[in-house]
């Protein structure tokens, strides 16, 4: 008589963990450590070092005098600098450009990016760039 009881536990044994509804999701990978190599989207690319980043925008170009290492949920927020380009000859100055804010957020292999001007209302914009993917930008010229 208590055979089958046994039986149904034994099934029940079997069942694996896994399909349970309440499994969670992966985490998503935070990196650790300075951000490198190359990053690319639609309007934006970076080329990222231990010593700092060179970002490519359609008709402009910035850098960031530092290595970007995220914190532990994946964002950063440093100075850097922003250079709008323009067709024709370079004018004196322009290799300085204007301070600029880089802020960003990792997740896995995808950085959110946001470009702005202190000191003024100008957002530059947010750009989504994918590590190893090339950019698509527009130059002036």
């Amino acid at each position: 008589m208590n055979a089958p009881i046994i039986l149904v536990l034994s099934l029940a044994a079997l069942v694996p963990a896994a399909a349970s509804p309440l499994e969670a999701k992966d985490p998503v990978k935070t990196p650790r450590g300075p951000l490198n190599g190359n990053w690319g989207g639609d309007h934006a690319g970076a080329v990222l070092t231990d010593r700092g980043a060179k970002f490519d925008f359609d008709c402009a170009e910035g850098s960031i005098d530092g290595p970007i290492t995220p914190d532990g949920e994946g964002r950063f927020d440093l100075a850097g600098t922003y250079v709008q380009d323009a067709p024709g000859p370079t004018r004196p100055g322009r290799e300085q450009g204007r301070p600029a804010r880089y802020r960003g957020k990792i997740e896995d292999d995808t950085m959110t990016l946001s470009v702005e001007l202190p000191g003024s209302d100008v957002v530059i914009g947010t750009f989504k760039l994918v590590r190893d993917r090339l950019p698509r930008v527009r130059k002036c010229g």
